[in-house]
């Protein structure tokens, strides 16, 4: 392990070209920073070589494990030395998606940050505000003398958005505390009051490649879906690129001999495909026919999806034939499996005001040589509902003889309204605003409800989330409101100061 006591290798010594006006509000400048910097996830060695030398340049405590996750730790500010430690945690890794015409390399190319009317973007790609506006706050946390605080422990973590990898296997031993001030929140003036726990991994069914003569064949598309993260989206019910792809091939099969030659869409599996383009042949004499029956299919899908998908667009494309193409029966079963297995809302809560309690997500598909995986992922606020629900999908899917492996599996959690970090923050929103602080039941995942599990459970442990208002996080539209940023951070460090 790398701990505090080794030196960093492979800094940064480029200049920066800031484009914020930084003055009295130092977490801008670490978010330009950290901007330049490469970190999506499972690769964010080099934002964790950047928190390392930004802690060496201070003389503050870090640590450092092989996947780089990182905690820094500060001392308490004067007269707050006999205060209980606090949490502060972030994560470091964003989701990296472009527009189809940026050129943009997510492993060496700096953000292209720019201001519109008071929102910070990136011109083409993510902004990287989840978490990347958290991971500034702690760093501005950390270099302040001025700060009024306990004891911090700082947690920097990796591979959130990928199945909240680093908290699960960091080292608890690092930390002392038994408060948690979590940054990963998009929300101004609000906490959560329940997080979803997850299970990902793919469903994989075996096919079988035919042969023939070279045929005829069509590229299918739909792209211009809305997308976005499957779980902050999914009370939309927006359209899902791969299941409409899914749909109409169904109908089309079962109109006219078809088999698939390529299958590809979506992202990564906590986001709704935006995109998904399938190839197939067909028999000749019956083009006519399937163009017909697409056009039909595309004005349904136009029609239910015009609030939520107003861009979606169907296209189908001539396409030279291929020998490679799927036997009959392996692509109907394919078309089946893809059109059956369900994607979207799955349960509700009275209690929490209608919301999302359970969802599955189909994220990502692609046809390999000799197998279909597809992406897949499992949510739920309540652990057992969430098995079953799982087991339900697990289930259906064995009848197309396919199986799930799982890559990972978080927690969620139920955090109390009336603790005592719950009630400092109450305290400083209202005083500042006059408003009450929001409860939000949350169908994402976070690090925390693992962290919990990991600190003794919720009993021991309390919790609060605060952040800054963004939108349309995990795209190529997703904004941080500057405004926001700027109240927010004086929340936070008012909590400190009463801590």
């Amino acid at each position: 392990m790398m701990r505090n006591n080794k030196i960093v290798r492979g800094e940064r010594d480029e200049k920066m070209k800031y484009i914020l006006d930084y003055t009295n509000q130092p977490y801008l400048r670490f978010f330009e920073e950290i901007s330049a910097v490469p970190r999506n996830s499972f690769q964010e060695e080099k934002i964790s070589d950047y928190l390392v030398k930004f802690a060496q340049d201070r003389g503050l405590w870090w640590y450092r494990d092989e996947i780089w996750n990182v905690i820094i730790k500060k001392p308490a500010s004067a007269g707050y030395e006999d205060h209980p430690p606090v949490i502060l945690q972030a994560h470091t890794d964003m989701v990296c998606e472009k527009t189809p015409d940026s050129v943009h390399d997510f492993e060496n190319d700096p953000l292209e940050l720019y201001v519109e009317n008071g929102w910070l973007k990136a011109k083409g790609t993510t902004l990287g505000a989840d978490c990347g506006a958290g991971v500034a706050y702690l760093l501005a946390v950390l270099d302040d003398k001025t700060l009024a605080h306990p004891p911090i422990e700082a947690f920097f973590s990796v591979q959130e958005e990928s199945g909240i990898g680093g908290p699960r296997f960091v080292d608890y031993s690092q930390f002392t505390a038994k408060r948690i001030i979590a940054t990963d929140i998009i929300w101004e003036g609000t906490t959560y009051d329940s997080v979803s726990g997850a299970i990902g991994g793919d469903f994989i069914k075996k096919v079988e490649r035919g042969s023939g003569a070279k045929q005829t064949a069509f590229s299918l598309t739909v792209s211009g879906c809305t997308g976005g993260h499957s779980a902050l989206n999914a009370a939309n019910c927006p359209a899902n690129a791969i299941k409409a792809v899914a749909r109409i091939l169904f109908r089309v099969k079962n109109e006219e001999p078809i088999r698939l030659i390529h299958l590809e869409g979506g992202g990564i599996r906590n986001n709704i495909a935006s995109h998904c383009r399938a190839d197939f042949t067909y028999e000749t004499g019956s083009k006519g026919r399937i163009e017909k029956l697409v056009r039909e299919i595309a004005g349904e899908l136009a029609y239910e999806y015009s609030f939520t998908d107003p861009e979606m667009t169907v296209a189908l494309a001539d396409l030279p034939g291929d020998t490679e193409a799927l036997d009959e029966s392996s692509s109907n079963i394919v078309i089946d499996l893809l059109h059956t297995l369900p994607s979207g809302s799955y349960l509700r809560s009275r209690k929490y005001g209608d919301a999302v309690f359970a969802s599955r997500n189909m994220g990502n598909i692609r046809l390999t040589e000799d197998a279909l995986i597809v992406g897949y992922m499992f949510r739920g606020t309540i652990k057992t509902q969430t098995v079953d629900m799982m087991e339900q999908t697990l289930c259906l899917a064995g009848r197309f003889d396919a199986h799930y492996e799982e890559e990972y599996r978080y927690s969620g959690y139920i955090a109390g309204k009336d603790t005592p970090l719950v009630n400092v923050w109450k305290e400083v929103y209202q005083e500042a605003t006059g408003n009450d602080l929001y409860f939000l039941t949350m169908h994402g995942g976070t690090d925390v409800g693992t962290m919990i599990d990991h600190l003794g459970g919720i009993e021991q442990v309390d919790v609060i989330a605060i952040g800054a208002n963004a939108r349309y996080v995990h795209t190529t539209g997703e904004y941080l409101e500057l405004a926001s940023y700027e109240r927010t951070y004086r929340y936070l460090t008012a909590i400190l100061s009463r801590l």
